[in-house]
């Protein structure tokens, strides 16, 4: 299953990059990629995945790099 996270105020492409690999190493996303240029997050993820209980988790990881950035779901 394919989903699009917008992003808002995503500072630097190093920062996309280092959000982007925190989220390779979650188990339930199969693919992801973080655009600093569209502010996105592209994910793949497996179709039984709890998808409230992801966003938190990208919530956590995005902040964690940019705690200026925020996740708009």
């Amino acid at each position: 299953m394919r989903k699009v996270i917008n992003l808002e105020d995503l500072d630097c492409p190093v920062c996309a990059q280092k959000i982007e690999d925190k989220l390779k190493k979650m188990p339930e996303i199969n693919e992801v990629s973080v655009s600093f240029i569209t502010q996105k997050i592209i994910l793949d993820v497996n179709e039984e995945v709890n998808f409230n209980s992801l966003i938190k988790n990208i919530k956590k990881a995005v902040k964690s790099v940019e705690p200026d950035c925020e996740v708009i779901d």
